[in-house]
């Protein structure tokens, strides 16, 4: 893996017709080491597309149906992020252990009533959803939308800005991966990376990662550890698949976090069907001079 200068004849920006994913934030989910936990959701999991990603070995995961099947690999595991992408949905949170876990049973779906007590099975909230009407609630509804609608609108600006990043990226396995735009507000950091394919295999996302990663402090006796903060896009341009010689360009608006100027952000992509895995560093300088989007 290598730094890049990105060759001006990959800098010609084409039309990029934007759609968006959803992601729903889910609550804590809980398991033991002896006992499964269930978790249903909407859809079958298809074997090519979804996918259930724990952060670390310490718990196990296994698929049938529309089902997830939970357990801890040991007593005290660490807890740990969980992302689960069931259809055109992706689920986060975070997994941890409990020896006597209160539920074991985590019900998901969007749609029709509960195996074990018959009784409707409430909506999942999610980031993009709109909120439920309370009363005296709808100027934040109102507020809630506008703030996600604005939030498409600067990252679909940013896809059809030109190129003002041409430093900043790696080579790995003949598949360039650059980060081209960066842009802020009070509300997120927005991101436009291209992916150019000059492999005779075509390279389909399966997970795409973003860290905020914070150094060590102290000396070299007293270190703090350093510090890891997995975020999730607020919102995504659509494009999973990069076709042989080929390139893709990507927006990603992700929750806004500050970092001190010796942090980072990392970007990692991982392939469906095969091994290559694209990383990119992004130094805290490039995100902290960035533009600002004008309020």
């Amino acid at each position: 893996m290598k730094l890049l200068i990105i060759p001006c004849i990959l800098l010609i920006i084409n039309r990029f017709d934007p759609g968006w994913a959803q992601y729903i934030s889910l609550d804590s989910v809980f398991v033991s080491h002896d006992k499964t936990t269930y978790l249903v959701f909407d859809n079958p999991f298809q074997p090519n597309t979804d996918f259930v990603d724990l952060g670390t070995t310490g718990f196990h995961s296994k698929i049938e149906g529309e089902a997830v099947f939970l357990k801890a690999s040991a007593k005290g595991s660490s807890p740990t992020t969980l992302m689960i992408k069931n259809g055109d949905t992706y689920y986060h949170g975070v997994i941890g252990y409990r020896e006597h876990p209160e539920k074991m049973f985590y019900d998901y779906r969007r749609s029709g009533t509960d195996p074990n007590s018959g009784t409707p099975v409430p909506e999942v909230k999610s980031s993009q959803a709109i909120p439920a009407k309370t009363p005296g609630s709808v100027n934040q509804e109102v507020s809630s939308n506008d703030k996600q609608l604005l939030v498409e609108e600067r990252l679909e600006t940013l896809m059809n800005s030109p190129v003002e990043i041409r430093t900043l990226g790696v080579v790995q396995d003949r598949i360039i991966l650059a980060v081209t735009n960066v842009m802020a507000d009070d509300k997120a950091l927005y991101l436009k990376l291209l992916i150019n394919n000059k492999s005779s295999g075509k390279y389909e996302i399966d997970f795409v990662n973003f860290q905020f990663v914070e150094p060590s402090k102290g000396n070299s006796l007293k270190k703090s550890p350093s510090k890891t903060i997995d975020v999730y896009p607020i919102t995504q341009t659509q494009g999973q698949t990069v076709n042989a010689y080929q390139k893709q360009w990507l927006g990603y608006a992700l929750p806004l976090f500050n970092i001190s100027d010796r942090g980072k952000l990392i970007i990692s992509f991982r392939e469906i069907n095969g091994s290559r895995i694209l990383k990119l560093e992004v130094p805290a300088k490039t995100i902290l001079k960035t533009k600002v989007f004008e309020s």
